[in-house]
């Protein structure tokens, strides 16, 4: 799930299996989190393939992104101007949204 919104929240962009393992698991021994990384990719593209959305993840040698194209949310509906989508939160449980959400704060307050 959380690798599925870090991916999400890159906008498409790639994103090297590097960064997703420092984000997602940046306390952890770097050889047992890139297994790990493995791991939680795989299963991912299980699920998908089980819901017959495994053509939303994208892979190439060292990198992941989401294909926007096979799906909306109202993240990527915000970024577009519909800023009355934030009710307050933005990925919560996430210590790497930390930064989208302040800014989010910010320019709701500011509205």
């Amino acid at each position: 799930q959380e690798l599925l919104a870090f991916l999400v929240h890159n906008r498409g962009n790639w994103v090297s299996i590097d960064k997703i393992t420092f984000a997602l698991l940046e306390n952890c021994e770097e050889h047992s989190s890139k297994n790990y990384s493995r791991t939680i990719l795989y299963r991912l593209k299980k699920t998908l393939e089980k819901i017959g959305c495994e053509d939303i993840v994208e892979s190439a040698y060292g990198k992941l992104r989401v294909n926007p194209q096979y799906f909306s949310c109202d993240y990527y509906n915000y970024l577009d101007g519909d800023y009355n989508l934030f009710q307050g939160d933005y990925m919560g449980e996430y210590h790497w949204a930390e930064t989208t959400r302040a800014i989010m704060w910010t320019r709701a307050t500011r509205q």
